[in-house]
C-alpha cells in the first residue's frame, strides 16, 4: 500500500507494525523504514515524527531541536539521506 503513514509514538523511535515491515519487505527494494528513520534521526538531531513510503524513498517527517517540522528524504535502497 503506497502512501503508509506511519505514526511514531516512542521518544524519537520509529515503531513500525509487522504488517509495514512485511510491506516494505515485500515491496523487492530491500527497504527498512527503520533504517529510513534512524538515518533521518542522525542527520538532523531530531524526533521522528512519522515516516512514508514514496515510490523509490522514504519521506521522514523530524521534529528538530529548534522545535521545526521538516522532511527528510532518504533512498529506499541504501538506506542513505538524499535531502534534508
Amino acid at each position: 500500500m503506497l502512501g503508509l503513514f506511519l505514526a511514531v509514538a516512542v521518544a524519537g523511535h520509529a515503531s513500525l507494525s509487522g504488517a509495514a515491515k512485511r510491506e516494505a519487505a515485500a515491496s523487492g527494494t530491500g527497504a527498512d523504514p527503520d533504517r529510513a528513520a534512524a538515518a533521518a534521526r542522525r542527520a538532523t538531531g531530531g524526533t521522528v515524527l512519522g515516516v512514508k513510503r514514496a515510490g523509490d524513498q522514504f519521506r521522514v517527517r523530524i521534529l528538530t531541536p529548534a522545535g521545526r517540522v521538516t522532511t527528510v528524504r532518504v533512498d529506499a535502497k541504501s538506506g542513505k539521506v538524499i535531502r534534508r
